[in-house]
């Protein structure tokens, strides 16, 4: 089982400098709807969309995590961590919603 396996949020918030996009994996920034799904779902007790990643040793001896795939669902808990975005009212669930085809 990997490190990040075993980590909470906020461990991973705690030592987001370890973590790198891996080559060729899209780091296109997620629309603020589905930012704010995202942080929804996590604070509903929802499991998240999987993160992948593996463990490298950089030349300075630090292990780094190298992401390739769900990097857009970490940027998004960093960002809403870092207070970049609300999470979502009435209007922005609605929309939400309307967008997914929910009644």
């Amino acid at each position: 089982m990997s490190r990040l396996a075993q980590m909470t949020v906020r461990e991973m918030v705690q030592q987001r400098d370890r973590f790198q996009c891996a080559p060729g994996v899209s780091q296109e920034e997620l629309p603020l709807l589905e930012k704010q799904a995202i942080i929804d779902e996590m604070l509903r007790g929802m499991p998240i969309k999987q993160i992948e990643c593996y463990e490298k040793r950089e030349s300075s001896r630090k292990k780094v995590f190298i992401v390739t795939k769900g990097w857009a669902q970490l940027c998004a808990i960093f960002d809403f961590y870092d207070d970049k975005f609300p999470t979502w009212d009435d209007e922005g669930k609605r929309l939400w919603e309307q967008q997914k085809g929910k009644p």
